[in-house]
């Protein structure tokens, strides 16, 4: 989880890794504190909200992933989840953000609110 901090790109002006993209760049430097934790996870969500023929008959439900993300995302007292880096062994306190996202028009309005 830390290649991107340690891993090198070796052809200039070409992306090997998100990291090597300026979205990435700019939050790091907007978000200093989220960025000095290595192992702190950046995100992309990708969403589908096309429905052509009507068909809102899916039997799933996201509701666990909703309320498991909620952990990670919002800034309480002590934000994160504490987890454990199996390279190390140690505990530390896991966030994540949300930087990119894929979707089609219908589900970026229901994305934006």
């Amino acid at each position: 989880m830390t290649w991107h901090a340690t891993g090198k790109c070796t052809e200039p002006g070409k992306m090997q890794h998100p990291v090597d993209g300026k979205a990435w760049k700019d939050f790091d430097t907007k978000y200093s504190d989220f960025a000095a934790e290595l192992r702190n996870v950046r995100l992309g969500l990708a969403a589908n909200g096309f429905n052509p023929f009507g068909n809102l008959s899916q039997s799933y439900s996201m509701w666990p992933v909703v309320m498991y993300e909620r952990e990670l995302f919002h800034a309480d007292a002590k934000p994160g989840v504490e987890t454990i880096d199996v390279a190390t062994g140690l505990k530390f306190n896991m966030r994540a953000m949300v930087l990119w996202t894929i979707n089609d028009f219908p589900a970026r309005s229901s994305l934006s609110g």
